[in-house]
């Protein structure tokens, strides 16, 4: 149980040293202990943090991959937006022809065969940018805190 606590305690402070923040309103501390709860105990999946006005998206390392699957797969559009290196890699499609059917503006297409290699898709997308290009919609950046056994990934998203 003292153990438990001193995990809890340590990834709060992680956690705002990570968000640069050095005082938490009472709500905040609340919602900060209830998450800590969470990650500690291994429950944390996909959360949103509010700090100082500032939101925040908190996503486990076991679950980071799946939920970036299910959001990329969800809109064959920007799929078909990707590099036409990137999507010629994945595809096995000659890059020449790719960039063709962009300037065709066929990015559905492209997206729904990219779709179809959807894990390979997030493996290299990750592997190439980062999770933060994809979730960190504010400023790009990404952070990380431990907690227990796992990693919570942190994005800003506003």
């Amino acid at each position: 149980m003292n153990t438990t606590r001193n995990e809890k305690s340590q990834f709060v402070v992680d956690l705002m040293e990570a968000l640069g923040v050095s005082r938490l309103s009472e709500e905040e501390a609340v919602a900060l202990k209830d998450l800590a709860e969470s990650a500690i105990d291994g429950s944390l999946v996909d959360e949103t943090l509010e700090i100082d006005g500032c939101e925040y998206r908190l996503i486990s390392d076991k679950a980071i991959d799946g939920i970036m699957a299910d959001e990329l797969a969800s809109d064959e559009y920007i799929l078909g937006c990707f590099a036409a290196w990137f999507i010629a890699d994945i595809t096995g499609l000659d890059c020449a022809m790719v960039e063709r059917a962009q300037e065709a503006e066929n990015f559905e297409l492209l997206g729904a065969l990219m779709a179809q290699k959807i894990d390979e898709v997030v493996e290299k997308y990750a592997n190439t940018d980062g999770y933060a290009h994809h979730f960190a919609t504010y400023d790009g950046d990404e952070r990380e805190v431990q907690a227990g056994e796992d990693m919570i990934y942190i994005f800003r998203t506003n």
